[in-house]
């Protein structure tokens, strides 16, 4: 009985022990728990802001939106898509892109070669100058939208009036033709030539001061293609000038049949030539500074002689010595001393355009010497048919003397870029 005591007291003091060591493994395995998830949870809280945080930084530096442009052209809106391209055929000028966004730059290419660059609202001025393939590229900073556009226009004749006072000249130009050849017939007393250039062909109609005002048919051709055009001369108020010249002076020059021979045939002959080359470019330069003594078309009465003559130019009166200057780039057709006109230089510029400096002093060019605009060409005198120190300055179209302050304020333009052009 005693041995069964002690062994009731062995057993339940080894289920004691084994009951505490449970209960220390469960609190040991509750720690180890706890402490995982503790521990878990920091690294999903950390895992939770970090996704946060690159979720705000994404949205802080993400790229533009990519939207299609609206392009119309050809009579259709073209939705471009960066790094894609659309074509499409223009046969009118009216045809060509635009777009209505002003935030965009344009740029436009014939091949290699930079046609235009400019803003949206530039563009609408702008016309290509011949047929082709042309590349437009439209871009804002952030994406670049191309559309590719095929010209085919119909010929056109491009004026910038056709109305013209007389003693002025009308800038005539062809353009979008395949033609070989352009010619032209007129009642007016010049019939005019035209020149080819690298868009179309081109050609000045000089309106002689003699003209009676009224309107002149003016008929083009080119190829296949005919233009009935109207030009309309409209009258010009000349003044009238009564000028005292010494006898002596008349004799060896106007009244001098040596001094009228001379001029016939050194002069005549060179006013029919024209360079096929432009060789100018934007408005001419006023030879020299001085004051106006006589305009261009002047009737003057010399000496009392009831026959008038017209004078071609206009003089400048300036003192003896003076620097002359090429109104112009051009070819020098004549250089030298002629009794009628003193020391002389003719000019020409291209296509017929002349200039014509008369009784200077000295001369500092040669015949058939080359000059840039602004070159010293020679020096104020009063060679010649002169009363007193000055440059009688003219400008012409073959025969026919112009008005030289159109040349010099504004130049001769051919149009079809900026000006509006007449379709048939």
């Amino acid at each position: 009985m005693k041995k069964d005591l002690q062994k009731k007291k062995k057993r339940a003091t080894f289920l004691l022990k084994r009951r505490s060591g449970l209960k220390a493994a469960i609190c040991l395995a509750g720690t180890f728990f706890s402490a995982l998830f503790f521990f878990s949870g920091c690294q999903m809280e950390q895992q939770s802001f970090t996704a946060s945080e690159q979720t705000e930084n994404s949205s802080s530096t993400s790229e533009p939106m990519q939207e299609p442009l609206a392009v119309t052209a050809a009579g259709e809106v073209f939705l471009l898509l960066p790094d894609q391209e659309a074509a499409c055929t223009a046969t009118l000028p009216e045809a060509l892109p635009h777009v209505e966004k002003d935030d965009f730059s344009v740029q436009v290419f014939e091949g290699e070669t930079l046609a235009f660059s400019g803003t949206a609202a530039q563009l609408e001025t702008f016309v290509p100058p011949q047929n082709g393939l042309y590349r437009y590229s439209f871009s804002n900073g952030n994406f670049s939208y191309t559309l590719m556009v095929e010209t085919a226009f119909a010929p056109q004749i491009f004026w910038q009036e056709s109305e013209a006072l007389l003693g002025e000249a009308l800038p005539l130009s062809v353009r979008y033709t395949d033609a070989q050849s352009v010619t032209a017939e007129t009642s007016l007393s010049f019939q005019p030539v035209f020149y080819p250039v690298d868009d179309g062909w081109v050609s000045l109609l000089p309106i002689h001061w003699n003209t009676t005002p009224g309107e002149y048919p003016l008929t083009i051709y080119a190829g296949t293609s005919v233009f009935e055009l109207t030009v309309t001369v409209a009258d010009r108020t000349f003044e009238i000038q009564n000028l005292t010249v010494d006898e002596t002076t008349t004799a060896q020059t106007v009244e001098n049949d040596e001094a009228n021979a001379e001029w016939n045939q050194i002069i005549e002959p060179l006013k029919a030539i024209s360079d096929s080359e432009q060789y100018w470019s934007g408005c001419f330069l006023q030879p020299v500074e001085g004051e106006i003594t006589t305009q261009y078309g002047m009737i003057r009465y010399v000496n009392g002689n009831p026959t008038s003559v017209r004078h071609s130019g206009v003089d400048l009166a300036a003192d003896t010595g003076t620097p002359v200057q090429a109104a112009g780039k051009g070819r020098v057709l004549f250089a030298g001393y002629l009794q009628l006109t003193g020391n002389t230089v003719l000019i020409e510029h291209g296509y017929g355009l002349k200039s014509w400096y008369y009784h200077m002093d000295s001369l500092d060019v040669l015949t058939d010497q080359m000059v840039e605009q602004g070159q010293i060409i020679g020096k104020v005198g009063s060679t010649g048919f002169s009363t007193g120190p000055h440059l009688h300055f003219a400008m012409s179209v073959n025969r026919v003397f112009i008005n030289p302050w159109t040349a010099i304020d504004k130049g001769f333009s051919w149009g079809g870029i900026e000006d509006e052009g007449d379709d048939f």
